[in-house]
């Protein structure tokens, strides 16, 4: 039995190197994309962006096919920074000679034929980062104010046609998920020009502000009328609001009655038409609105 098995498998082994010999002796035509990476000197900008690849068929035995496959170039390479004026590149001939295809491999195509060089005049500016990276909180939790992003803003270096029509650029996409708690994330600059402008710092730090939902009310508010006249007196129906808020309890708890100011001020009084005013609420800490009672106020304005 055992040796039936051997047998078995030395017989299949031998049948798939047999065959594997025969695929690879026949003639093949093989697609393969070669990402392009661009050099340029300090004082150069293109102006038109350049493909982000090059696709080649070569056509040739499988063995010769597979030898070219393991010794290509990861990248193709195009050194700009001795090229003085605007040119074009035959994609061919320098696929030829930086490829070293072999004799018995022929070159059947290459997409783009041609890459046209052109350059322009060098411009730099500083440009807002805009961010784009998302979380997904616990329950419970928020996030308090806006996200702090260092450096807020990047230098951009290119052409001046295109570095003119940049006005920021944003993170890459970066979702995360159940936070408790402040998190600050380092993140890329999305460039999808990479061919066309340099960025620097090409990375950034976004931090978030997250604290535990929580809720605070305060009683009998006093509203001060600002801007008064000296020779007026204003007497508000009712004379104090309820405030309740919504924010980070660690927020919350650092302000009291005192740190809360309600103002309205005179000159919607005197503009007002419709016989009440809408108080304005200032507060110290980030934080929500969930209830201001009453919304509205009354008004007796007297002469002193």
């Amino acid at each position: 039995m055992n040796k039936n098995i051997r047998l078995y498998s030395f017989s299949f082994v031998f049948a798939l190197i047999l065959w594997l010999y025969l695929k690879f002796n026949l003639t093949y035509n093989v697609e393969i994309s070669i990402p392009i990476d661009v050099e340029v000197g300090k004082n150069q900008a293109l102006s038109e962006n350049l493909p982000e690849e090059i696709d080649v068929v070569v056509s040739g035995k499988g063995w010769d096919l597979l030898n070219l496959m393991i010794s290509k170039e990861d990248n193709f390479t195009i050194d700009l920074s001795d090229v003085k004026s605007d040119t074009k590149i035959n994609t061919r001939e320098v696929l030829s000679d930086r490829m070293d295809i072999p004799s018995n491999i022929s070159l059947v195509s290459v997409q783009p034929e041609t890459i046209s060089i052109s350059f322009e005049k060098v411009s730099k500016k500083y440009v807002k980062v805009i961010n784009n990276v998302k979380l997904e909180l616990a329950d419970d939790y928020e996030i308090i104010g806006e996200p702090q992003i260092l450096p807020d803003s990047v230098l951009i270096t290119g052409a001046s046609s295109i570095i003119n029509n940049i006005k920021f650029l944003p993170t890459q996409y970066k979702l995360i998920k159940d936070v408790k708690g402040n998190i600050t994330e380092t993140v890329s600059i999305k460039d999808t020009l990479s061919n066309l402008i340099k960025v620097e710092p090409t990375m950034v730090s976004v931090s978030f502000n997250v604290d535990l939902l929580a809720e605070k009310e305060f009683e009998e508010l006093s509203i001060q009328v600002e801007n008064l006249p000296e020779d007026r007196e204003v007497l508000l129906i009712p004379p104090s609001v309820k405030l309740s808020l919504r924010g980070g309890v660690n927020e919350l708890a650092k302000i009291n009655t005192g740190d809360v100011k309600v103002i309205v001020q005179y000159t919607e009084i005197e503009n007002d038409s419709l016989g009440y005013v809408v108080p304005e609420v200032i507060l110290p800490v980030k934080a929500s609105i969930i209830n201001l009672s009453p919304e509205k106020l009354q008004y007796i304005i007297k002469k002193k």
